[in-house]
């Protein structure tokens, strides 16, 4: 407890080497999120991060990497490996899928939890947000609805269950609306209503 009061108390997430412009600013890969080892030559390489690695030395804390999904341009979701982390052990992207996952989880949530929020004191609300995104782009009405779910929060497996369908069939339409609206993952897609909000 008192190795995060520190950190963020001392402000040594500002020296994170995961966090630097450089490796942010990488592209992504095709799941949405960018994975980085800890012995990425730019995070070890890292001038300004010497606060940070004394940090995980006077703690003890291991370091395996980290997942950075991008939300906007200047907003990440960072999920790291840290613990009693050996270079021995797995390394991150043996869990990448994981972490990315619930990376998506959390990026979709607190996207619904701040879209909801604009509906609350905004004129124009998400749900005319939605009616332009179905117009402008043709969105069925089945479409419609998925997107309505996505901006609830909802999982695809949640989404199935709600409109009585199978799972694949709903990661069928999320990826025809994506390639129709132009985004490649949920966070975009929300992001995108909420530009329109």
């Amino acid at each position: 407890m008192a190795a995060l009061q520190d950190y963020s108390a001392a402000g040594i997430f500002t020296h994170d080497p995961f966090l630097s412009q450089e490796v942010v600013r990488r592209r992504v890969g095709e799941k949405g999120w960018l994975v980085v080892e800890s012995n990425d030559c730019e995070v070890r390489e890292d001038m300004c991060a010497s606060e940070y690695w004394a940090f995980l030395s006077r703690y003890k804390i291991g370091v395996g990497g980290a997942i950075i999904k991008p939300i906007t341009s200047d907003v990440f979701l960072v999920g790291a490996l840290h613990g009693d982390y050996r270079p021995s052990d797995a390394s991150i992207a043996t869990v990448a899928d994981e972490m990315g996952g619930v990376l998506d989880c959390a990026a979709s949530r607190l996207m619904s939890v701040a879209i909801g929020a604009l509906d609350q004191g905004n004129e124009i609300s998400t749900v005319d947000a939605l009616n332009g995104l179905v117009d402008r782009y043709r969105l069925s009405e089945r479409d419609s609805a998925i997107v309505s779910l996505v901006k609830s929060g909802l999982l695809n497996k949640q989404i199935a269950h709600e409109l009585s369908i199978p799972d694949y069939t709903v990661e069928n339409h999320l990826r025809r609306i994506y390639r129709k609206l132009g985004v490649h993952n949920r966070s975009a897609l929300l992001s995108l209503m909420f530009s329109r909000a």
